[in-house]
């Protein structure tokens, strides 16, 4: 959900705002041609609740999904290393590792 900022900003402006799903929202070919018609239907549709709007989780919980992501982001790249140093395919000679190791002790 990358544009809920968008909504989250509008929200706290006053305004109602809700995100669609382009898939619940019906076309015509009439609607094309004639913009105005198709404003007309989708206000209608929407005013009706034939057009509804998808869950938008609040910003706690989509910080915490980020916070989910980039711990797991900073685990594969900390595994890929770790094997490149055992396969010695990094991109430092292995005689620094040694070194390094040596210091480390």
């Amino acid at each position: 959900l990358c544009r809920v900022w968008i909504q989250q900003a509008v929200t706290q402006q006053g305004v109602d705002c809700i995100i669609v799903n382009p898939a619940d929202v019906s076309q015509t070919d009439k609607e094309s041609v004639n913009k105005m018609i198709a404003f007309d239907t989708r206000a209608n549709a929407l005013r009706s609740g034939v057009i509804k709007g998808i869950y938008v989780p609040q910003a706690q919980k989509l910080e915490d999904r980020t916070l989910v992501r980039m711990r797991q982001l900073f685990v594969k790249k900390q595994t890929r290393s770790k094997n490149q140093i055992v396969k010695g395919q990094s991109d430092y000679p292995v005689n620094y590792w040694r070194e390094l190791l040596r210091i480390a002790k």
